[in-house]
């Protein structure tokens, strides 16, 4: 038996916290495949949903029908963003041995596309099987993207090539890897071959295992008895929570019900705090912010629920949204966190195609009059002092130039959805004809 500290979701869903609602669902005509979002200030952010071989721009969540869309190449199967690039992975070439390769097309904001990934000239494709996940690193000038067989490649953006470079090809999982996330040089990632690997990501090497061959390594100390230090199946998701300045956990969810913390240790490799008992399989993982603007641990579920838990402890439940998915939960992104107003989505796979818009308002604030929230403070521009470096050689945000880190001049940057912010040709500005806004055509 596996007993872990907490316990949490074999009870039925608890209440939801008070100021929770369902603001609005946003209900497409197929399965939502893909889900990401784009830093628009210090307090929120853009949503871009795939679905289908479409991908929707929510510059404002609360006026869906100014969205605007744009064509992607393929069925949308994973996205990420960071800088002025989204990524997006879509199915390729169909080989004849059924064999489906996985592209990723890269869109650079407010500049004309940039080349796709491509392994070389003989493998014109990111990945030989669908991609999965995609994370987008900004502080490294890199990308991660992952696959269905197992494959994680590192790229690294070349300023001389103006386009993404193979850098790394990280193998040793042999199923689908789920998610990524990373912590300073090092890379997790998560599989359905029930592991966790930890990745040094200057030298593409493996510095690190959780599964049930190495669980005795990766004790940190005493464990209730019958208590594992791994999943027993799929794990779906990872989250790094922050514990201080200088110091994250690790949280991994898994179809085994169990949600694990690990501290990471100084060499970056995962170490056991302790299991809690979810009491139905976890798919998904995410930090969200209450009204206060105090960090949550989203989990969702396969039944399509969502449990919200207290990001210091994850034993201590807070409660569940109280309307559920039709299938299960695949997707969760924080949107907003202004003073007394929260706003987070959440989306399912096959079977809902529907993505909810969740608000958390205090009482007392301003938001819960209907007015509107406190304005958040304005993001640093990439290269100014105290933001973090842009990629080298890559174009700046609101400028048609080349630059290298900390050479964006005063008054180049423009935060994207402002008058005159440059946007990528379908995503923002004046729809072209036919297309009008997110509710036409493809959207129910």
């Amino acid at each position: 038996p596996r007993h872990g500290g907490g316990g949490g979701g074999g009870g039925g869903p608890r209440a939801p916290p008070a100021g929770l609602r369902l603001a609005m669902p946003l209900p497409f005509d197929s399965e939502v495949g893909a889900l990401t979002t784009l830093a628009r200030d210090a307090g929120s952010h853009q949503l871009v949903v795939g679905y289908g071989a479409v991908a929707v721009l929510f510059s404002d969540i609360k006026q869906p029908q100014a969205a605007q869309r744009d064509n992607c190449r393929g069925r949308a199967t994973a996205m990420g963003a960071g800088g002025p690039f989204l990524m997006v992975g879509y199915t390729g070439m169909v080989y004849d041995n059924g064999v489906t390769a996985g592209k990723v097309e890269v869109k650079a904001i407010g500049q004309p596309p940039v080349a796709d990934l491509e392994i070389d000239s003989i493998s014109p494709y990111a990945h030989a099987s669908e991609v999965t996940v995609i994370k987008v690193l900004v502080e490294r000038g890199s990308a991660v993207t992952a696959a269905k067989d197992g494959s994680i490649h590192v790229w690294r953006f070349s300023a001389e090539h103006k386009r993404f470079l193979l850098q790394h090809r990280l193998l040793g999982h042999v199923g689908r890897v789920t998610d990524l996330a990373v912590l300073r040089n090092f890379l997790y990632s998560s599989s359905e071959d029930h592991t966790i690997r930890a990745w040094n990501m200057d030298t593409g090497q493996c510095a690190g295992i959780v599964s049930r061959q190495t669980s005795e390594a990766s004790k940190g100390g005493a464990t209730r008895e019958g208590e594992e230090t791994f999943h027993t199946e799929s794990v779906t998701s990872l989250l790094l929570v922050p514990v201080d300045a200088s110091r994250c956990r690790l949280l991994s969810g898994s179809y085994d019900k169990f949600i694990i913390s690990f501290a990471i240790n100084e060499a970056g490799l995962p170490v056991f705090e302790r299991a809690v008992n979810m009491g139905t399989g976890i798919t998904s993982l995410a930090l969200v912010s209450d009204a206060h603007g105090n960090p949550i641990v989203a989990a969702g579920r396969h039944i399509g629920t969502i449990s919200l838990m207290n990001a210091a402890d994850p034993g201590i439940q807070i409660g569940d949204l109280p309307d559920r998915h039709g299938s299960r939960v695949t997707h969760i992104a924080a949107l907003q966190a202004t003073r007394g107003e929260a706003i987070f989505v959440t989306a399912a796979s096959e079977k809902d195609n529907v993505v909810r818009v969740w608000q958390w308002v205090d009482p007392a604030s301003p938001a819960a009059a209907g007015q509107p929230a406190a304005a958040a403070a304005p993001v640093v521009p990439p290269g100014m002092p105290g933001a973090p470096p842009a990629f080298a050689g890559a174009p700046a945000y609101g400028s048609g130039m080349a630059v290298a880190p900390g050479s964006v001049p005063p008054g180049a940057y423009m935060a994207p959805g402002t008058p005159g912010y440059p946007t990528v040709p379908h995503m923002g500005g004046t729809p072209p004809a036919g297309m009008g806004h997110a509710f036409s055509g493809g959207m129910r």
